[in-house]
């Protein structure tokens, strides 16, 4: 189970209601603390596991005096509410180096499509560069129809 912290107003707040109210929630089971809170100090705080706050709430208002619950939450421990935030951290940091390194590829694909050739081609592998180069023939362009001689 989890813990609770429960508060309870008590009805008259002077210094034997509280201390009588304090003594019979400290001998519930599964209460771990018992403590005064409020600016008029009339409200009790119980800290506990699985404790019946009905039952509590009936035995205050027959032995000492008005009783009424006023709040019932769970209580986190602090080592899980650490190890929690701990957690999103990590999952934040993930995610960013995630993201990084999807920009870096998307970057890098961009950078493909654009520059295909970052490096020079590789030497060529045809008859060409086997051995010497076929003569070149040069075509003269024909001399106009007409007088040889000149």
């Amino acid at each position: 189970m989890s813990k609770q912290k429960s508060v309870i107003r008590l009805g008259v707040p002077n210094d034997k209601n509280r201390s009588k109210a304090m003594q019979m929630a400290s001998k519930f089971v599964g209460v771990n603390s018992v403590g005064i809170a409020g600016d008029a100090k009339d409200r009790l705080e119980v800290v506990g596991e699985s404790v019946d706050i009905t039952c509590m709430i009936n035995l205050l208002r027959k032995k000492v005096c008005r009783a009424d619950i006023v709040v019932v939450e769970e209580v986190k421990d602090k080592k899980k509410e650490e190890e929690e935030k701990k957690k999103k951290e990590e999952e934040e940091k993930k995610k960013k180096a995630e993201e990084e390194a999807k920009k870096k590829k998307e970057e890098e694909e961009l950078k493909k499509k654009l520059c295909p050739y970052l490096y020079p081609p590789p030497p060529c592998s045809g008859a060409c560069c086997r051995g010497p180069s076929p003569p070149m023939f040069l075509c003269e362009p024909e001399q106009p129809a007409g007088c040889h001689i000149m």
